[in-house]
């Protein structure tokens, strides 16, 4: 934890974000999930690829700031 205090904008590279596609509501839907190695409790969901990507990114930075 010391170390993180010295870089106070803290970015993580990742290093690969997997999507998925899920079948929802019977096969009359899909939804599309976020998530990656290096955060793996961080995941979004939405119903386009733009808004889990937006999602997911939010999830993130959350995580980066209790970090800190």
């Amino acid at each position: 934890m010391k170390s993180l205090e010295i870089y106070p904008r803290l970015t993580i590279r990742l290093t690969k974000v997997m999507i998925s596609k899920q079948d929802i509501n019977n096969g009359h839907g899909f939804r599309y999930k976020f998530k990656c190695d290096e955060i793996p409790e961080c995941k979004g969901y939405g119903l386009t690829i733009s808004d889990s990507l937006n999602k997911f990114q939010k999830l993130a930075k959350l995580w980066i700031n209790l970090v800190r």
